[in-house]
């Protein structure tokens, strides 16, 4: 079957992202809820879509640049298509539209489809790091946890963006395929629909930010609930911070009415998975993370 690939457009904008809605979450749904897609613009974020003969659209793929440009970088917000041959076209297509100076691209995908893998590692990507997508099914059964001596915990809302900005930058400032927030974004994402407030909160120590937690029902799937952010500051690491944030996230949704909780870590955070484990969480699908290095 000869597959059309085409540009997204302001004109075809609306069918890429009701392409998205159905299917994004099965490549990443870390940028492809109905939330995150209200944002999106094509002017600004190389994407296109793969036409069937009739007409009928096969796949998706766009590729994200704020909050990666800084490195020089971007990243895929979606790949996905329901025919396999559409992959190195969709890949090859956004890719071709991408300044010389970005010089990395990557993508996040589950590690289960061997052609896909296949696609991006012909495309010249390779693996950075592996991750894990966590589930809890009894969030209202987590005990609390008192802060440690020192800490004091408090609501995360728009008034503190710059604080919660310092405390994600500095957690994952080494980390491949991450995502550099601006106080602008921060400013957008406190506040926006669906935020379990209970369940996102920032802490400090002598008035200095040390960690910090979001947690957001699913507008999309009724129950659910993600732990978009849980983040301690490197100095303030190992002294209990994380398992208060993450347990109050837990109880927060649990009595939101929630029975599901993701969150994604990665193998390499030994004790971060311990805790994980500890409060209940089991691994409910791994991903791995691809890149391209476009200087080669």
């Amino acid at each position: 079957m000869r597959l059309e690939i085409i540009d997204v457009t302001p004109e075809t904008r609306q069918v890429f992202l009701d392409y998205v809605a159905e299917h994004g979450a099965e490549h990443d749904d870390t940028f492809t809820r109905s939330d995150d897609l209200l944002a999106f613009d094509p002017g600004h974020e190389p994407a296109a879509l793969a036409l069937a003969p009739d007409g009928t659209v096969v796949g998706a793929a766009s590729v994200m640049r704020e909050g990666y440009v800084e490195k020089a970088s971007a990243r895929f917000r979606v790949l996905h298509s329901t025919d396999y041959i559409a992959y190195p076209l969709l890949i090859e297509r956004v890719l071709t539209r991408m300044s010389a100076r970005t010089r990395r691209v990557f993508v996040f995908l589950p590690d289960a489809d061997d052609y896909v893998q296949k696609a991006v590692a012909t495309a010249g990507f390779s693996v950075t790091r592996q991750a894990y997508l966590l589930e809890h099914t009894d969030p209202g059964a987590v005990e609390p946890v008192a802060p440690p001596e020192g800490f004091t915990v408090g609501p995360a809302t728009p008034m503190v963006a710059g604080m919660w900005t310092e405390v994600v930058n500095a957690t994952f400032a080494e980390y491949p395929c991450r995502h550099v927030m601006s106080v602008e974004e921060a400013r957008v994402a406190l506040p926006r629909p669906g935020v379990v407030r209970a369940g996102t909160l920032i802490a400090h120590r002598s008035g200095s930010p040390a960690g910090a937690v979001l947690t957001i029902a699913h507008a999309d799937e009724p129950g659910t609930a993600r732990i978009d952010t849980l983040a301690v500051v490197p100095a303030e690491q190992g002294k209990g911070l994380g398992k208060t944030l993450l347990h109050a996230a837990l109880r927060a949704a649990g009595d939101a009415g929630i029975s599901r909780v993701l969150l994604t870590t990665v193998p390499s955070e030994e004790p971060s998975l311990g805790l994980y484990a500890e409060s209940g969480f089991h691994i409910a699908q791994a991903r791995i993370c691809w890149e391209a290095d476009r200087t080669r």
